[in-house]
């Protein structure tokens, strides 16, 4: 795996003319360095090696380590690295404008008291790490290309898990959550026999079911390690982890309300990369202005 690597580099870093006569280079770049392949003979017409390189799918493989936390943002960048693998048959996933046009929709459709968790489980191939030292593929004229004869497969079949909710912070004290049938994405595999979610607070896994919201309620405010475990009917399991932000516990102010304040509620924005930074906005409703209103 260490020499596929070394030579996907070669290709990246190829003549400055392909860099300039694209837009895309790095997917040139790839296209070509695995274009002899035959790709009938990648297993889930997903190659790693082939996607665009977001993040490593092999982090998510469903088991909890600290790297494999994910966020909403981290989520897309799995489910795009894994949409760039397809190199043979038909593309399983969305494109990512619609699997976010999909995310809007349920947030729309559940309401602003509910967050919606994204969910992906999806078989794809990579290139076994002995390929080359076993003369299963070999690196001719700067590409990867089949050995004929050859007595195995030169592929092996990995599985992607990842879940992260659609927004990460909680006012109030009480995170609910839902495992939104519109947003579950599955691709090859064993059935799903049961799914959980573990909110983090001491009480464990809970059985989820899709479409149906699950509520939590913390005492205290901070970050709350939430996890999602699914598990199917060849008896496998798959887990991926993420965290929500508690910014408070109660809606009661912490100072004493003035008598002209007829109620408030706390607004959250979230923050956008390279567009604006979040924030908690408490909104005052004045009684005067309220009579006025109403």
């Amino acid at each position: 795996m260490t020499k596929l690597y070394l030579l996907l580099l070669l290709a990246l870093l190829g003549p400055a003319q392909l860099r300039a006569q694209t837009s895309d280079p790095t997917r040139v770049a790839l296209d070509n360095l695995f274009a002899p392949l035959d790709k009938s003979q990648v297993p889930t017409g997903l190659l790693a090696e082939s996607a665009l390189p977001l993040v490593p799918l092999d982090v998510f493989n469903g088991t909890l380590t600290d790297s494999s936390r994910t966020t909403p943002d981290g989520f897309r960048y799995v489910y795009a690295t894994l949409y760039t693998a397809l190199v043979a048959g038909t593309q399983p996933l969305l494109s990512v404008q619609d699997y976010n046009a999909r995310t809007s929709a349920a947030e729309t459709a559940f309401g602003p008291g509910v967050i919606p968790v994204m969910v992906q489980r999806v078989n794809y191939a990579m290139v076994r790490p002995d390929a080359f030292s076993q003369n299963l593929l070999a690196y001719q004229n700067g590409q990867v290309v089949d050995v004929a004869g050859r007595s195995q497969s030169p592929y092996a079949t990995r599985t992607a898990f990842a879940a992260a909710p659609t927004r990460v912070y909680v006012t109030g004290g009480t995170a609910t959550l839902v495992l939104a049938s519109a947003l579950e994405v599955r691709s090859g595999g064993a059935p799903v026999s049961a799914r959980y979610l573990d909110f983090g607070d001491g009480n464990g896994y809970r059985l989820a079911t899709l479409d149906q919201p699950l509520s939590a309620t913390y005492a205290t405010t901070g970050a709350k390690r939430v996890k999602v475990r699914y598990t199917f009917s060849d008896t496998s399991s798959l887990e991926s982890w993420f965290d929500l932000t508690v910014t408070s516990v109660t809606s009661t102010p912490a100072y004493a309300r003035s008598a002209s304040i007829l109620n408030h509620f706390n607004e959250r924005v979230d923050p956008i990369a390279g567009v604006r930074a979040g924030g908690n906005a408490r909104v005052f409703l004045n009684r005067t202005y309220a009579k006025e209103l109403s």
